[in-house]
């Protein structure tokens, strides 16, 4: 068994993950904001990487965006947050990390790929929510005891 499914529950993890792909479905059907480009002129994935407080009753996830614009010259992440009132799960939409092309590849006109979006959602999302832990031996290292990924 993994961490995660020791610290949210692996029945909990997938519940969580699939109100946030719903809520977030949703918010894109009905033109929500900018919710709105998704699918239309953004791809969108959510990442499956998700922090949890230590009352697993607050998280951060991420939307990591390519641009599909033909003139597009950079892509965006989306912070997302939720919080958990009596047992339901409450979504909201936050801050975006721009990401202009130029800084990450020679070609601007091609979106990142998905796994360059992914090292930059770890290092402008979730560095912040990963904790240090010792080891058995004392030695430090990047502990994940708040922080919980879904395999999908």
């Amino acid at each position: 068994m993994t961490f995660m499914h020791r610290h949210v529950g692996k029945n909990e993890c997938h519940e969580i993950f699939n109100f946030l792909q719903n809520s977030v479905r949703s918010w894109t059907a009905n033109g929500l904001g900018y919710f709105s480009f998704l699918n239309v002129s953004k791809n969108y994935t959510i990442d499956s990487l998700m922090c949890f407080n230590e009352k697993k009753n607050k998280m951060v996830g991420a939307i990591p965006m390519q641009q599909l614009l033909p003139d597009g010259v950079q892509d965006d992440i989306w912070f997302l947050f939720g919080v958990k009132i009596d047992q339901d799960w409450y979504f909201l939409s936050g801050s975006t990390v721009v990401l202009p092309r130029e800084y990450y590849q020679k070609d601007i006109h091609t979106p990142l790929s998905w796994e360059k979006l992914s090292e930059l959602s770890m290092k402008h999302i979730f560095s912040g929510y990963l904790k240090r832990t010792k080891t058995v031996s004392g030695r430090s290292m990047i502990g994940f005891l708040i922080i919980l990924s879904i395999k999908i």
